[in-house]
Parts: structure tokens; sequence; C-alpha cells
């Protein structure tokens, strides 16, 4: 695949709170294109950032208006990775309501019929993650690597079947057979989460799509410095 690889800011990046409005502001002011938060639905209907399931004892989330709000003026794309089914519409409402409609990058519990019946794909984008179709895929390629291009193939199929050009991905599985599998048909693959320089600068000569890191600073330096690997 051709072009620039895109750097996302992982949520807590360089040492801030996760989901925080902190780690927000923080990340607006990198070199990056993109930031991640973990998404969940609180009882009053709202998206809330939330990693693991919500407590029941009254805490108090970060709504996810409250985020949306902090990045319409920047140029910055946000990724919501949804930990829980049933968020995509209000998501992608909620981004097309506050003007952030074709910056929004959808990872995790994403349902990819439901993303192309709806109509949602034409501004959102999906970057598909294996393991929500392939629940057996990490243990299963852990015991043999050998497996790991019939993953990529089967990967490969599902996303021609919804209309999906993008597969997220632990880095660890990324390897190369499996990288020139989805290549080769055409899919460009996002990585996480990548935060040492040589792997990264390994995935940007790979010509991955995206890398999603704890490091973000480290990596906008590599691709800065080494500008031809990011193609």
């Amino acid at each position: 695949m051709t072009g620039r690889t895109l750097i996302t800011a992982h949520s807590g990046a360089e040492g801030t709170a996760p989901n925080s409005l902190a780690f927000v502001r923080h990340a607006l002011s990198l070199p990056v294109d993109a930031l991640e938060v973990d998404v969940r639905l609180h009882p009053d209907g709202m998206p809330v950032l939330s990693h693991d399931a919500l407590a029941p004892d009254g805490t108090s989330y970060l709504s996810l208006q409250e985020v949306f709000e902090a990045i319409a003026g920047s140029e910055k794309s946000i990724n919501c990775d949804l930990k829980e089914a049933g968020l995509e519409q209000r998501v992608c409402a909620l981004a097309q309501r506050l003007g952030l409609s074709g910056r929004l990058i959808l990872t995790g519990t994403v349902s990819a019929a439901y993303m192309r019946e709806s109509g949602l794909l034409k501004n959102t984008e999906v970057y598909l993650n294996i393991e929500e179709y392939l629940p057996d895929l990490y243990p299963r390629c852990q015991k043999d690597p050998g497996e790991i291009p019939a993953a990529a193939r089967e990967m490969a199929d599902i996303c021609r079947r919804y209309g999906i050009s993008c597969i997220n991905t632990h880095h660890r599985l990324a390897t190369e057979a499996f990288l020139s599998v989805l290549h080769d048909r055409g899919l460009s693959v996002s990585v996480w989460t990548v935060d040492e320089a040589s792997r990264i600068r390994h995935f940007m000569r790979a010509g991955v799509r995206n890398i999603t890191t704890r490091n973000p600073s480290v990596l906008a330096e590599e691709r800065s410095a080494h500008p031809s690997s990011s193609r």
C-alpha cells in the first residue's frame, strides 16, 4: 500500500491519564493524525469514555461529546474504540452533529454489516478488529504461526463482503506473511500498540496504514527522520 503511515496516540499516551481531558489536550498538541479513546454507553444514554465496564457507584466519566467538542477546531481524527455492541449509530450521529463527519474512525466492537447497511461507511472509516470476527484467532496463531496467512485470507474475505478496507490487529500478528496476504488483496493494516522505536521503523517500512502508540512523539520523530519509510 502507498501513502504516509498515520500516527494515532493511544489513550493515556506519554504518561497522561487514559480517557481523560488531559490526554485529549496533550494529544492535540502533538504532531499526530488521530487520537484514540475507549467508548461505552452510560445508563443515561450518552457515550462516555472508559476502557473497563462502568462502575455502578455513580462514578463520573468524561462524555464523548466533551471530547468531540475539544477536537472540533483541530484537523485531527478521532478513533473511537467501541467497548460494547450497539454504539455505532450514537457515536456517528454525535460526530456528524459536532462537525466531525469524515474524521471519525471506529475500532473495537463494530458491526461491519450494520455499518454497510446503514450507510455509515460513507462518512466513517472502520479499522476492523480481527478478533471480533475470528474469536479464536490469537490463541490459534500463537499455537501455530503457520495459521497466520490463512487467518489473513479469512479476514480479507470478511472485509470484501462488507466493504471494509482496513484491518486492525495487535502488532505481533502483523508478520510479513500476514501483511503480504492483505496488501496483495488491496487491504491496509492498522497495528496496535507499537511503542518501541525499532518496531515503529519496521512497520513504517512495511507500509502499514496506521500505527497506534503510547509514544506518539517517538513515532513522529521517526516519520520525520525517515519519510521514505512511511510509504
